[in-house]
């Protein structure tokens, strides 16, 4: 099951739950933060409290995708706080993000997982990327749909550069056994509240080959893993203290 947030025209955010094709908006709740809250106020799973929910109209995500119509798959209300680990580990390799609330017993619940990458505020503008959170110095930008369950065992995907609409490069994304081996390890900083949100980056995959072609702006770096849903794009947009260097 996968879990997105949109933007409907009338500036209203709106959660959506997708099984395979099927996309619709789930009635009641506002954004993926409340339904988590709601389901662990009420001690159920985010599945059973799904399930206790209505829907509502179906979605076309690949066309609200297209619009720009998606925003983080999670964000928070503005007196929660929002822990980030992994920002110094491999900064230019994808990510996977775990994304977890804290209980009120104090444990993490766990949410899902989504793709993810590191925008370094000294090569891109992360205005560029309307699915980024503002990290200390950096961004990151997070995939569209939250993969609620468990981590799949076997992940494959391709990280691709996009110009004008045409694939320039491509590369294949796999594991890395290191990583499948050893158990992920829950951080928690000792400053979290009841409610606050935890976003834990890895980096899972294989060391690959850097492409060889030059970035233009415009390009797109886009991230695609078929078990995370819809691809995570990345508009190269360099910032303007770079332009100003290379001047």
């Amino acid at each position: 099951m996968l879990l997105s947030q949109i933007k409907t025209l009338d500036g209203n955010s709106r959660v959506v739950v997708r099984d395979g094709t099927e996309a619709y908006i789930i009635s009641g709740v506002s954004s993926t933060y409340e339904l988590v809250m709601r389901s662990i106020k009420n001690g159920l799973t985010l599945a059973e409290q799904i399930n206790r929910l209505e829907f509502e109209q179906a979605v076309d995500l690949h066309h609200l995708h297209h619009r720009h119509q998606l925003i983080t798959p999670i964000d928070k209300p503005s007196d929660i706080h929002m822990h980030v680990s992994g920002l110094q580990e491999m900064r230019t390799m994808p990510k996977i993000a775990e994304i977890s609330v804290v209980g009120q017993d104090g444990n993490l619940f766990t949410v899902g997982f989504c793709m993810a990458y590191i925008l370094p505020t000294e090569l891109i503008s992360h205005r560029a990327a309307p699915l980024s959170l503002q990290v200390g110095e950096d961004a990151v930008s997070l995939g569209p749909e939250i993969l609620t369950g468990d981590l799949p065992e076997a992940i494959m995907g391709t990280l691709s550069q996009v110009r004008n609409g045409q694939v320039i490069y491509k590369d294949r994304l796999s594991l890395n056994e290191i990583f499948i081996a050893y158990p992920r390890v829950k951080f928690k900083f000792e400053t979290s509240h009841t409610a606050d949100v935890f976003i834990q980056l890895f980096s899972p995959f294989e060391r690959f080959q850097t492409p060889d072609t030059k970035m233009q702006d415009g390009d797109v770096f886009e991230l695609a893993i078929d078990q995370f849903g819809l691809p995570l794009d990345n508009p190269w947009k360099p910032n303007m203290l770079q332009k100003q260097a290379r001047a």
